[in-house]
């Protein structure tokens, strides 16, 4: 399947951005809606009946915050690996048909061998996988989805450049 130049391009910005988007700030807590100064806010009965539904205020309690602070980064890091393993897979397929210069990824007549690269590929990412699972599984009371989530969501990036290379790179 031949894909254009411009799909690849996009594929590999929504990549990006998919990534950025992932680890944008969470939403404000309550406390940061309170004025300062003490003047109020005028808030409208339709807006103060949404705003107090609990989708916008958490429980008060640590524990509970903390565990539902915990899952919302589990879920971007899920979504992150995802975006690494679509960037991988366009990686793979900006680079068929093309001369390759590492010596590891290329097949007899020096052009990329796609299965090559699809195992070594494979290898890293899973190896980079089983590292982040291995230190979140072996220390539960720590919340390390966080830091991997912008690890995972940078290593993402970075392939999402390279692969905007590839595709403008010349093939056979």
């Amino acid at each position: 399947m031949r894909v254009s130049p411009f799909v690849a391009r996009f594929l590999s910005a929504a990549a990006l951005l998919g990534s950025i988007l992932i680890t944008a700030p969470e939403r404000l807590a309550a406390e940061d809606l309170s004025s300062t100064g003490g003047s109020e806010y005028v808030v409208s009965p339709a807006l103060k009946s949404v705003l107090e539904q609990p989708r916008y205020f958490r429980a008060t309690d640590p524990q509970e915050q903390e565990i539902l602070t915990r899952r919302r980064w589990r879920h971007r890091w899920i979504a992150t690996w995802a975006a690494f393993a679509a960037v991988n897979a366009l990686d793979l397929h900006s680079s068929a048909g093309k001369r390759e210069l590492n010596p590891l990824l290329q097949n007899s007549d020096g052009m990329f061998s796609t299965t090559k690269g699809a195992m070594f590929k494979g290898a890293l990412g899973g190896g980079f996988f089983a590292l982040q699972a291995l230190v979140i599984h072996s220390n539960p009371e720590k919340n390390y989805y966080k830091p991997f989530t912008f690890a995972t969501g940078a290593a993402t990036g970075a392939m999402g450049m390279v692969v905007h290379h590839n595709y403008g790179v010349a093939g056979r």
